[in-house]
């Protein structure tokens, strides 16, 4: 059986991709610029199109990555003007402490910071078609279909991406997702169904340990069995609205805030080896040098070429503030 990282065509760029990729990225900028200097009539130069969500592109990427929508909606998503990100990684350190008036300050040790780099990767999806296909369909447009396709692939791929790269395997980009950079606040259901004592509990260390619980990232899996414990016997069930239009059954979190429930399928499932993660927004950044941007290639066959590319890196700078569960089985 395939597994969903094989069904993605978008791929993280070898060197190679990268120089070629450059090289077109400076012959089309080139291009304009010659262009700009002649002032040629509009829609006459080959230009770079940064993808924008149009409203149908829109509830396909809610429903095919919904932990990178999620972010989006949520401020967690910044432009960067450079390949490399520097962040500060904290590690708490100590707490407040009620003293007496003239008491001497307690001894403490202060926050630890680490300097950390984020390096940008490089996500493509090439596309190719014949020349003779574009011109014998009439009734669809094969070449704005697989743009299409290739958008919500690369979207696809950076979810997948952002939720559960270890950042050494091969074919994944070297940032830890959500998933492998929570260390402190790791919980195992050991095979076992979720219980609601559980998720308390790994919600009340998180809030102990300064995080503000979010929202809850899951399987559909372990999204239904959160349904039948949280209301066993409640037709009308707490609804948060994630992103517009879009509601999602709540958990009340024991700092009385009721945070979304994220149901996402790019996450493993089965074989007792499915997750949640209760995430705090605040700690969380994805950093885009480049939005997915679609350039043209060279033509030196009979089709037309084209590339879907994006510049994007991830990182969890405090990651005590998030908790996760993980070998959970069903009930």
């Amino acid at each position: 059986m395939a597994t969903l990282q094989e069904t993605l065509n978008s791929h993280y760029a070898t060197k190679d991709e990268i120089i070629e990729l450059s090289k077109a990225v400076a012959a089309t900028a080139l291009r304009q610029d010659n262009a700009a200097a002649n002032y040629p009539a509009p829609g006459t130069a080959d230009v770079m199109i940064t993808i924008d969500y149009d409203e149908e592109l829109q509830k396909l990427v809610q429903h095919q990555a919904p932990f990178l929508r999620y972010l989006e909606a949520n401020g967690c998503v910044a432009p960067s003007d450079s390949a490399k990100v520097g962040y500060r990684k904290k590690q708490q350190m100590t707490t407040s402490t009620f003293i007496a008036e003239t008491q001497d300050i307690p001894d403490h040790n202060p926050a630890a910071f680490t300097d950390e780099i984020a390096k940008m990767q490089t996500l493509v999806y090439p596309i190719e078609v014949s020349d003779m296909a574009l011109k014998g369909v009439n009734e669809i447009d094969l070449l704005a279909d697989e743009i299409t396709d290739g958008f919500l692939d690369i979207a696809q791929n950076k979810d997948v991406a952002l939720l559960t790269s270890d950042g050494t395997s091969a074919g994944q980009p070297e940032f830890e997702g959500l998933f492998p950079s929570i260390k402190t606040v790791a919980e195992d259901a050991g095979g076992n169904a979720i219980t609601k004592d559980l998720i308390d509990q790994t919600a009340q260390e998180v809030i102990d340990n300064g995080g503000s619980p979010s929202a809850i990232v899951t399987t559909a899996r372990v999204g239904r069995q959160l349904n039948d414990i949280l209301y066993p016997t409640v037709r009308n069930v707490d609804k948060v609205e994630l992103t517009l239009g879009n509601w999602v059954t709540g958990y009340n979190a024991p700092n009385g805030v009721t945070v979304p429930i994220l149901v996402d399928p790019n996450l493993p499932t089965g074989n007792d080896a499915d997750s949640l993660a209760i995430i705090d927004n605040n700690s969380l950044r994805v950093r885009e040098l480049q939005a997915p941007t679609m350039i043209e290639l060279a033509k030196t066959r009979l089709t037309t070429s084209r590339v879907l590319y994006t510049y994007f890196t991830f990182y969890n700078r405090s990651e005590y503030k998030n908790g996760k569960i993980e070998n959970i089985g069903e009930e």
